[in-house]
């Protein structure tokens, strides 16, 4: 049972990210699912993740439609 709910947080923490809601929902899987002993490349995309909503809250940038390539000098 564990390892089915890894699997689907894992899916949900690499899901793409299309709107505001489902970033958030990404970080909480992800937290999740480094709770529950997931390891390996989901710490890291869980850390992009919240570099990522840093970014976006510090620029008040919620616009997930335009290319992320305009700002790829002022990302972390």
């Amino acid at each position: 049972m564990a390892e089915v709910k890894l699997m689907i947080l894992r899916q949900d923490l690499f899901a793409p990210i299309t709107d505001r809601a489902g970033h958030e929902h990404a970080i909480q899987s992800g937290e999740e699912y480094v709770r529950l002993g997931g390891n390996g490349i989901g710490h890291l995309r869980l850390e992009w993740l919240k570099q990522r909503w840093q970014w976006r809250q510090d620029h008040d940038d919620w616009n997930y439609t335009h290319d992320d390539q305009q700002n790829k000098e002022k990302e972390p």
